[in-house]
């Protein structure tokens, strides 16, 4: 299985805690936090599975740190 650096961060993300807090794979919930980055209503939210959201989040997570050390 050949996964690219987003790939590999999304499921290092989603492996057991680290210093990230990604506790939404464990006890929260990813739609409530993608909901509030996004500034997103509740209709807004309701469109995505937990399993999306979390997947959106840690997609955004990672979008954020590569363009904060500036490798794109």
């Amino acid at each position: 299985l050949r996964r690219n650096h987003q790939e590999c961060f999304i499921a290092w993300l989603s492996g057991l805690p680290s210093i990230f807090d990604s506790c939404y794979y464990y006890n929260r919930s990813a739609k409530d936090d993608i909901g509030a980055i996004l500034e997103e209503t509740e209709n807004e939210k309701n469109r995505y599975t937990e399993e999306q959201a979390a997947d959106l989040l840690s997609r955004v997570i990672y979008r954020e740190i590569v363009k904060a050390t500036g490798r794109y």
